[in-house]
């Protein structure tokens, strides 16, 4: 176990596609869980914290149909899914909207359409066959790039799904259903904009509406 170097990986290499396979074959079955892993963070991941996830392309979210895309699920075995830990203050918040919703000239503006949460106990306790911990939670903080002059964001958070191996016979059908999971456990109830911290999101949204956000696009 190496949490030094996981922390590394947190802090500079949060793109990268192979980055939960990392973390897993450095600090496997969630060691470094109980150490902090973002510089300057509160801390570890309590199981009571409720981890948010902004709703932001218009792919994430269809208020027509109130459906949640699966889309950003799928990386939860690659780069991990990105969410804020309660405890953030609003600003935070508002800093890693800031962080997402930068959008090309010729796509559709991003904005804070929703929000999905879950209990860090409740992703921790889903299984495999084995009856092991399949998600790692870990305070990861975010670089600013909006505000490229500001402290990192250190409420930020990243759950990785701990892949089961090629080896395994139907080990591609059983991490998808894995996934799966996480995805219904955090779509069982999600709010609306408007309902989240007393309209936080309101001058953020009249931004990107305004075009403020064009040509900063940011990959989170």
């Amino acid at each position: 176990m190496d949490c030094e170097e996981c922390r590394r990986l947190l802090a500079e290499e949060y793109l990268d596609e192979s980055l939960a396979k990392k973390l897993e074959g450095i600090c496997p079955n969630c060691q470094c869980e109980v150490y902090s892993m973002g510089f300057n963070s509160p801390g570890p991941v309590a199981n009571e914290e409720t981890l948010f996830r902004l709703l932001v392309s218009p792919r994430d979210y269809d208020p027509t149909t109130d459906l949640i895309s699966k889309q950003p699920f799928e990386k939860l075995f690659a780069t991990g899914l990105s969410v804020m830990r309660s405890i953030g203050s609003n600003d935070d918040f508002v800093g890693m909207a800031e962080e997402n919703l930068g959008s090309k000239p010729d796509s559709p503006f991003r904005r804070v359409r929703a929000l999905c949460s879950a209990l860090a106990k409740e992703i921790r306790s889903i299984k495999d066959a084995s009856d092991h911990q399949s998600f790692c939670i870990y305070d990861q903080i975010v670089p600013r790039r909006y505000k490229a002059g500001l402290d990192p964001i250190s409420t930020h958070a990243g759950v990785f799904q701990r892949e089961i191996k090629a080896g395994v016979d139907g080990a591609k059908r059983l991490n998808k259903d894995l996934a799966l999971e996480a995805y219904k456990l955090f779509t069982k109830q999600h709010l609306g904009v408007e309902d989240f911290r007393d309209h936080l999101f309101s001058d953020i949204n009249e931004k990107a509406a305004r075009g403020d956000f064009i040509n900063n696009e940011q990959a989170t």
